[in-house]
């Protein structure tokens, strides 16, 4: 990239980060903008969003100083978020550049998410782009990437069938639950929260047709919203660890920063039960059900993590599509930098023929200055005549600087075009290297 800004990426996912960890770091929605502001506070990312969700916390950043922003990210997450810095190291990973498109490109397509090919990481996704680009976090250098990514994603949805029979994290919960509960026809079910997840899954519940549906969130009216559009029963927040005891089955998916359900609740709920089984389904993260519970007899609890081993059992039929989406990726990632080498070679040829221009300025002034018996019309021709010279003498390495990025071989060769023209200093380097798509870790 000619602006010598580098794009740089660095979190953690559920792919090398279990739940207990990624539950510290999630930033919930209505906390971003103050993240974006703390992050922007530092001077070291031009540009920056970011993309928290169940499975992953990201900061993308636009930056003119590699190693300061890292540093930046990485004190971010240990001073706000409150973090051991060796627990940090284990699990952060740091992605440069063309690494960064791929990645995003990825994640956006369902490529990268714990459940291939579902459709809520993309909604998601143009929400973390959303916040950050309506408080100007957002320039041109994150905009041009996430704009083409949500172009690659729409690619994805059309081209494979990786998006056919969606799944998701409700509907994997729901499968586990039929497993353990051959029918839903004399069961009772309490889903605890109202958000989107919580929607996604009272679908799903209510397509199994159980004998009771309850609907539990801290603010009343939004439980009493949700159950009467599936003929299900609000019930009171303030009273959950007696409405528990009700339940067969029990969904959490609110956005509490702690535990709503104890062991204790729990034991008291089995003592009201007689010990009858009961299922707990916590899809939120942070966890909203004490994973101690899971140590109770009668009691099952699975969190987003035990949803791992059937969300890849799905996966057997999908190989084909995933393959096909990945190398939709991989061409999209050669045509967006092959597309940022074609813009910034026009800024480049700009950025030469004002540095010529000036130049000729210069010559043309001193030299008239050095003749004042000149009159106007010989000094309009010495000014035509050295814009031609100008001209023609940029004419050939404009057609070759063309010619070069047409051909895919842009990135050094516009490297070495700057330094030859001294528009960039010496020691600089080029924001696009060519390096494999290997995360690099925070020392």
């Amino acid at each position: 990239m000619i602006d010598k800004n580098s794009l740089i990426l660095v979190g953690i996912s559920h792919h090398r980060t279990p739940i207990e960890i990624r539950e510290r770091l999630f930033i919930p929605e209505n906390a971003l903008l103050d993240s974006l502001k703390k992050l922007n506070s530092s001077g070291s990312l031009e540009e920056c969003l970011i993309l928290s969700t169940c499975n992953r916390v990201e900061v993308y950043a636009s930056t003119q100083n590699y190693e300061k922003c890292v540093s930046a990210i990485h004190d971010f997450f240990v001073e706000v978020q409150n973090i051991d810095p060796g627990v940090l190291k284990k699990h952060l990973y740091v992605l440069r550049d063309e690494q960064v498109v791929g990645h995003l490109f990825r994640v956006s397509g369902s490529l990268d998410s714990m459940v291939i090919g579902e459709p809520q990481i993309l909604g998601q996704v143009r929400n973390a782009f959303k916040i950050a680009s309506e408080n100007q976090f957002v320039g041109k250098n994150l905009l041009s990437l996430f704009s083409f990514a949500f172009r690659v994603a729409k690619k994805i949805r059309e081209q494979t069938k990786i998006g056919n029979e969606p799944i998701s994290v409700s509907s994997v919960a729901l499968d586990l639950a039929k497993k353990i509960f051959r029918t839903f026809e004399d069961r009772t079910v309490l889903l605890v929260g109202s958000g989107e997840m919580a929607e996604s899954a009272m679908q799903h519940i209510v397509s199994q047709k159980p004998n009771n549906i309850l609907v539990a969130n801290r603010t009343y009216a939004h439980a009493q919203a949700l159950a009467s559009k599936y003929s299900g029963w609000a019930v009171d927040f303030e009273n959950l660890k007696d409405e528990i005891s009700e339940a067969d089955i029990i969904l959490t998916s609110t956005s509490s920063p702690g535990f709503i359900i104890d062991s204790s609740m729990v034991k008291l709920s089995l003592e009201v039960r007689k010990d009858r089984p009961m299922l707990f389904l916590d899809i939120a993260v942070p966890r909203n059900i004490d994973p101690l519970v899971n140590e109770i007899e009668n009691i099952f609890l699975f969190d987003v993590d035990d949803l791992q081993k059937i969300a890849s059992d799905n996966m057997k039929g999908r190989e084909e599509e995933s393959q096909e989406a990945k190398s939709i990726v991989e061409k999209e990632v050669q045509s967006f930098l092959n597309s940022k080498i074609v813009e910034d070679s026009s800024d480049i040829l700009i950025e030469i023929r004002k540095l010529a221009e000036r130049f000729r300025r210069e010559e043309v002034k001193r030299t008239v200055s050095n003749f004042p018996e000149l009159d106007e019309r010989v000094i309009d021709g010495i000014d035509l005549m050295t814009r031609a010279i100008i001209k023609k003498i940029l004419h050939s390495p404009s057609v070759a600087i063309k010619e070069i990025l047409e051909e895919g071989a842009g990135g050094e060769s516009i490297h070495l075009v700057k330094r030859l023209f001294g528009l960039e200093d010496t020691s600089s380097k080029q924001s696009f290297s060519s390096s494999e798509e290997e995360s690099e870790s925070i020392s």
